[in-house]
């Protein structure tokens, strides 16, 4: 039986002439691969980890109103950012 290597999942995070890519031989990757992959790219590309982490803690504070329905957040929704 032949290697199957083919890449079916990739991120690349391109920056003036650099270009970072985390790839994967897998369709069915989880956040719990996605998340690590972006922030070693972020890091690979110079930014500092606790930069990083900050800013995804500032996005998650600013989104978390998704989670909660029940809420008076959800009474004033935020627009996504891919809105």
């Amino acid at each position: 039986m032949e290697k199957d290597d083919k890449i079916r999942t990739k991120l690349i995070f391109e920056s003036e002439d650099n270009r970072y890519t985390w790839e994967s031989p897998y369709v069915d990757v989880s956040m719990d691969d996605i998340l690590p992959a972006f922030y070693g790219l972020l890091v690979a590309a110079t930014w500092q980890p606790e930069t990083v982490i900050k800013c995804m803690k500032e996005f998650v504070e600013e989104h978390s109103y998704i989670l909660h329905e029940n809420t008076d957040d959800a009474e004033n929704p935020q627009p996504h950012f891919y809105a």
